[in-house]
């Protein structure tokens, strides 16, 4: 009877550390899973012919297959950023 407890004790053990370990694993691989996104951004900054930024323009974007559209208007520093865009080709114009 007690070879059969101990040996009980000793399944039981290796059990908990496997399902430990099993669990640390699935936490260490979720954290490097990253959602797939059909989104993407454009970013960049409009200057004039002189290389001066220009605050204020208006960006515009269009996306070639579908005529969706978004306008921006560049920050103090000439930047702009459009984000969450669907995925495809885009005609940008300032």
């Amino acid at each position: 009877m007690k070879r059969a407890a101990r040996k009980l004790d000793l399944s039981l053990r290796s059990a908990t550390w496997m399902a430990l370990a099993a669990l640390a694993l699935a936490a260490c691989m979720a954290s490097s899973l990253h959602a797939q996104s059909y989104r993407g951004a454009i970013r960049g900054t409009v200057y004039d012919q002189s290389g001066a930024v220009i605050p204020g323009a208006t960006v515009a974007v269009k996306n070639n297959a579908t005529g969706f559209t978004r306008n921006v208007t560049t920050a103090a520093d000439g930047s702009y950023e459009l984000t969450e865009l669907p995925a495809g080709e885009y005609d940008v114009t300032a």
